[in-house]
């Protein structure tokens, strides 16, 4: 774990960890049982979430991470 300018910890995790973290959070909540978790697919169940309570695209790209917006 380091330390990042703003002053909150970043993990160094790989993919492998990202990806046993996910199958776990999706068995505790029951989320998507019949689905391939993914990082991708977790984003975009929650992009649509955001967009169907009307949260601004700029609002919601500044949750996700993402720099762009799509057309």
């Amino acid at each position: 774990m380091t330390l990042h300018p703003s002053g909150s910890c970043v993990n160094n995790w790989g993919v492998n960890k990202l990806g046993q973290m996910l199958k776990a959070m999706a068995k505790d909540t029951g989320f998507l049982k019949h689905k391939r978790i993914t990082n991708h697919s977790v984003r975009k169940f929650l992009v649509k979430k955001l967009r169907n309570a009307n949260i601004p695209p700029t609002e919601t790209m500044a949750i996700t991470g993402q720099k762009m917006s799509s057309p």
